[in-house]
């Protein structure tokens, strides 16, 4: 018998007297759907028990509130602080356990993390240090706890601790890592206290978490797991834990009686910081830290401080960061971790084991690193919505979108091969439709190969655009490139159901000039780069268009929302003297973004030289450039080589009225309808696909 390439990953563990049967753990995040009244809802069940049915070994799930509602992000917390709450909380258990799954529940004080300025609670920590918290985030700064208000927390992680056993989990985990609450009394860097709790030792910094830990012991059971999530290292403040510290703090955590440790990296004021691969992306190598692992472009990044970890425990030790299968059996034969914990791949796919396991790698849906799944939670503390992936539109909707075969089989013509064509098709066909998709290209993808080309690196795209190509012929879909689609070819297929996923149109301002020959249309640019995409890949085509663009050395970009200001990023990287101009406030900027992307991509155009001027008016292009009037009322003209328009596309309903009455069922999807993000457009795919 073959001996299988994940054998480390997928063997058996102990975590105190529990036994996991891989060593796969879904990591802590939040979903933050909306609860009824505190109580867990059938959402939070269906989405984690569809997690432990792919196949993880440990599902820990997100924190309910251990000191409600001050020790949560908002008013609308999960709790579990009192027994009427506990029977939503034994039925997510119980579906989590059906698939021989474990299950630990997070116990976490958000600390200065707290949205005080949209619940009216000031946050608390460690000491009054406003310092502490991360850019962007929307709170007031902290008080100091009181000796009394410690002693009623750790009373209060207890009584949570004990109803977490109650539920049916099988443990819990502490989390005392990134600025949160605990993690402010281990760092010097907001630990600025004089007393049993402050600063002066690494005995006293760690007091609170090991008053935790025996308490949780003493009243949830000596045989009841603990773990802890910890950083392994802090960086950028001179007071941040250093990996000697985090050492010694591991091995007080372990003779308080931790049951296992996860190691975790916490870059003081750096929103990346708790993502190594997107650090990688972000950040000049040069100023990286030296002690993280930089091998795999960021991916198993922390592995090294989890192997220091790992070097003074006999507890096993957990490692997260931008794992994959293969990088996590390569770091637990190395002996640099014992367990590998996953979040971004487990929303993507959640069944991400199973295909492991049974080596159907090629299935595996990939997550492509946009963390549109936690930036759009980090910068709207007031949405509720919970939430998404691009990916996979099926997260919140686990049982509203179980894939069931149709009641009728159809045969259904796909027009259009981007994402939102891509994923009905792929959606249809596994609902039993006969399904025949049409791309005027000769390759999928639509705009999004254009969009790959642009992002690069940042996004994986060309990694989705692969797994439809493999997904949608061994589904049996039927695919027909370079064929443009007419009225005729419409009557001659006859299809019950028409989809048309065309995208959308460019824009390009009325004003004087539009059609002078400075103006490269973004049509026109996209038909050229399509082309090219013919014969390169687009990782190729990024390395020529380093030593070759038809684009002039001086470039106006009209339009500052997300295509404009990633288009100038993508030029200014390519030595272009780039403009961006645009009608909307300075706010406006990047819309459309996720917010940590886009402050990031804002700096780097700065450091670029890259101009940006908002509440312009277009008036005229010239030979010699664009003629603006600023926000002052001021006339301007701005040298050019090259104007490139690149405003928010508008519906393409050109096929659509031609086709109107020939089709019994017709749908217009994704930016044919409704032009948007690719979240949103296979989001719009993935649910037309199940009601055809």
């Amino acid at each position: 018998m073959a001996k299988n390439k994940f054998e480390k990953l997928l063997s058996p563990i102990k975590v105190g007297q529990l036994t996991l049967k891989n060593r796969l753990v879904r990591s802590t995040h939040e979903a933050r759907f909306p609860t009824s009244g505190g109580h867990i809802t059938q959402q939070y069940i269906d989405y984690y028990e569809v997690r432990a049915k792919g196949g993880f070994g440990l599902v820990n799930v997100e924190a309910a509130c251990v000191d409600p509602p001050r020790g949560a992000h908002g008013l609308d917390c999960i709790r579990i602080d009192d027994d009427k709450y506990l029977p939503g909380w034994r039925e997510l258990v119980q579906g989590i356990h059906k698939y021989d799954c474990r299950t630990f529940l997070q116990l976490l004080h958000y600390g200065p993390w707290h949205p005080g300025a949209f619940t009216g609670i000031q946050p608390v920590a460690a000491s009054d240090v406003s310092t502490m918290l991360a850019p962007g985030l929307k709170g007031d700064s902290p008080r100091a706890l009181t000796i009394a208000e410690i002693g009623e927390i750790i009373d209060k992680y207890a009584l949570t601790a004990v109803q977490a056993r109650k539920a049916g989990f099988d443990g819990v985990e502490l989390n005392a890592a990134g600025s949160h609450l605990l993690d402010t009394f281990l760092s010097r860097s907001y630990n600025k206290r004089q007393d049993a709790y402050g600063c002066a030792d690494l005995k006293s910094r760690s007091r609170i978490v090991v008053e935790i830990i025996k308490a949780v012991k003493k009243s949830a059971g000596q045989d009841f797991p603990v773990s802890i999530m910890m950083n392994g290292m802090e960086y950028g403040d001179p007071d941040a834990t250093t990996v000697k510290e985090a050492q010694e703090f591991a091995r007080i955590f372990e003779e308080a009686g931790v049951d296992s440790i996860e190691v975790r990296f916490w870059w003081a004021h750096k929103t990346f910081s708790m993502w190594p691969d997107l650090l990688y992306q972000t950040v000049p190598f040069e100023k990286l830290p030296k002690e993280l692992d930089w091998r795999h472009k960021g991916a198993t990044g922390f592995s090294s401080l989890a192997a220091n970890i790992k070097k003074v425990v006999s507890v096993p030790v957990m490692s997260v960061g931008g794992y994959d299968a293969v990088l996590g059996e390569k770091v637990l034969q190395e002996g640099r971790a014992d367990l590998i914990v996953m979040a971004r791949r487990t929303i993507a796919d959640p069944e991400y084991p199973n295909k492991v396991a049974s080596g159907k790698m090629e299935d595996i849906t990939p997550c492509i690193g946009c963390i549109y799944c936690a930036t759009r939670l980090a910068s709207d503390v007031e949405d509720h919505g919970g939430i998404r992936c691009t990916v996979n539109a099926a997260v919140g909707k686990e049982r509203e979108y179980e894939i069931k075969e149709a009641t009728k089989k159809k045969k259904v013509m796909v027009v259009g091969g981007g994402p939102s064509g891509m994923e009905l098709a792929r959606v249809a066909a596994l609902r039993r439709h006969e399904v025949m998709l049409y791309e005027g290209g000769r390759k999928l993808g639509g705009a999004m190969s254009v969009a790959s080309l642009i992002k690069g690196e940042k996004e994986d795209l060309d990694a989705l655009i692969r797994y439809f190509n493999v997904q949608l012929p061994k589904l049996g879909v039927q695919l027909k490139r370079g064929v443009e689609v007419t009225p005729s070819l419409i009557k001659e297929i006859k299809p019950d159901v028409l989809i048309l996923a065309t995208g959308g149109s460019y824009v390009v301002p009325d004003i004087p000039g539009k059609d002078k020959p400075i103006v490269v249309n973004m049509s026109d640019l996209s038909r050229m780069l399509k082309r090219y995409l013919g014969f390169f890949t687009p990782k190729t085509l990024r390395r020529l268009t380093n030593i070759w663009m038809p684009i002039g050395k001086k470039v106006v970009i009209m339009g500052g929302r997300i295509h404009g200001i990633q288009l100038a990023g993508f030029l200014a990287d390519r030595r272009r003297q780039v403009t961006v101009v645009d009608t909307g406030s300075e706010s406006e900027l990047g819309e459309g973004m996720e917010m940590e992307r886009k402050l990031t991509l804002l700096v780097h155009l700065n450091e670029k030289g890259v101009k940006l001027i908002t509440g312009a008016k277009y008036e005229e292009i010239t030979d010699k450039g664009l003629v603006i009037i600023d926000k002052e009322g001021k006339k301007l003209s701005i040298e050019a080589d090259t104007i490139i328009p690149a405003l928010p596309l508008k519906p393409n309903a050109e096929l659509l009225k031609e086709a109107e009455g020939e089709v019994a069922e017709i749908y217009s999807i994704g930016s044919s309808s409704n032009p948007g993000l690719i979240i949103d457009a296979i989001a719009d795919g993935s649910r037309i696909a199940r009601v055809i």
